[in-house]
C-alpha cells in the first residue's frame, strides 16, 4: 500500500513541475498578445485529461490513472514548446517594436477607458474613482523609481 502512495506522490510532483513551465508558456503568450495559443494551452489541459484518464485506466489500470495528469501536463508542455518555437519571431518583433512612449500611451489609453480623466478627478492622485475601481498611475516608471 505505501508503494501506491509513493507512486502517486512522484507522479503529482512531476506533473507540478511540468505544470509550472506550462503556465509560464501560457503567461508568455498572453503577455505577447498571442491569445489563441494561450487559450489553446489552457483548454488542452482540461480537454486532454479526461480521455487520458479513461485510456490510462483501460490500458494500464490504476497506474494509468495515477500517471494521467503527468502525461497530460507533458503533452501540453510539448505543445507549448512547439508553439513557442514557431512564434519566437513574432514575439521578438513585438519586443523590438515596444518603447517607453508606446507603453505610456497604452497606459494613458487604459486610464481613459476605465472612466478616469487624465489630469483630473479620477486620475492618479485625483479625488475620486468609480466605485470598485482603482485608478491607474500615469507617472513614468523612471519617476516612480527615482522618487522611491
Amino acid at each position: 500500500m505505501p508503494a501506491i502512495g509513493l507512486t502517486v506522490l512522484v507522479a503529482q510532483l512531476v506533473a507540478t513541475v511540468v505544470n509550472g513551465f506550462t503556465g509560464l508558456f501560457t503567461s508568455l503568450f498572453q503577455a505577447a498578445g498571442l491569445v489563441t495559443p494561450a487559450i489553446a494551452l489552457s483548454m488542452a489541459q482540461g480537454i486532454l485529461f479526461v480521455p487520458i484518464v479513461l485510456l490510462g485506466d483501460l490500458w494500464f489500470g490504476l497506474a494509468g490513472i495515477m500517471w494521467a495528469l503527468t502525461r497530460t501536463e507533458v503533452l501540453v508542455f510539448l505543445a507549448g514548446v512547439g508553439i513557442w518555437l514557431a512564434s519566437r519571431g513574432r514575439i521578438d518583433r513585438g519586443l523590438a517594436a515596444g518603447s517607453e512612449e508606446r507603453a505610456e500611451a497604452a497606459l494613458e489609453q487604459a486610464t481613459v477607458r476605465r472612466g478616469a480623466r487624465p489630469g483630473g478627478a479620477g486620475a492618479a492622485g485625483g479625488a475620486s474613482a468609480p466605485q470598485g475601481r482603482v485608478p491607474l498611475r500615469a507617472t513614468p516608471l523612471r519617476s516612480r523609481a527615482s522618487s522611491a
